[in-house]
């Protein structure tokens, strides 16, 4: 765990996710950030901030709020995302992975036809779902029989006519 002093935007930002309601030991964990050196933080960019507005000046105030406010997007984003893998079925993301590992050079093309055109939306609706099945063994034993029928069903030449 890390007792550097944080920067100006990195201390917004573990205050956004605090705000959003996680639970503070465990994002300084996440973050690598002791307690110990936590405790300090406050109390320094507020000494700053103030020391900065006594002299009509709002850089770090600035960069505060700019940090917070994308911070704070990015998790609603997160949170929306996660939404949506908790309404999708199993048997669709364990399709897409079957066909993905398939066809990686029809990657842009799967990834369209499940809706997830943007990377940033991928990226998301992959970490919701490895976090999902992470946190429920029973579901991911699922998902693993549901993957290799997909892929064994897929990988086989379709049958000849005629």
């Amino acid at each position: 765990m890390s007792s550097t002093p944080l920067t100006i935007e990195r201390y917004a930002q573990i205050r956004a996710e605090m705000e959003a309601g996680r639970l503070r030991d465990e994002v300084l964990a996440r973050a690598g950030v002791t307690m110990g050196a936590w405790v300090a933080e406050p109390r320094t960019w507020l000494q700053k901030m103030g020391a900065e507005f006594e002299r009509g000046r709002f850089e770090l105030t600035n960069r505060y709020t700019q940090a917070f406010f994308e911070r704070q997007k990015a998790l609603e984003a997160a949170s929306r995302n996660r939404a949506d893998v908790q309404g999708a079925k199993v048997e669709a993301h364990a399709s897409l992975c079957a066909k993905l590992a398939l066809a990686p050079n029809d990657a842009e093309q799967i990834f369209a036809k499940y809706g997830l055109a943007s990377p940033e939306k991928r990226k998301a609706v992959d970490e919701a779902w490895k976090e999902r099945l992470r946190s429920d063994p029973k579901l991911y034993e699922q998902w693993q029989q549901l993957y290799r029928m997909f892929y064994a069903r897929w990988q086989e030449p379709p049958p000849r006519r005629g």
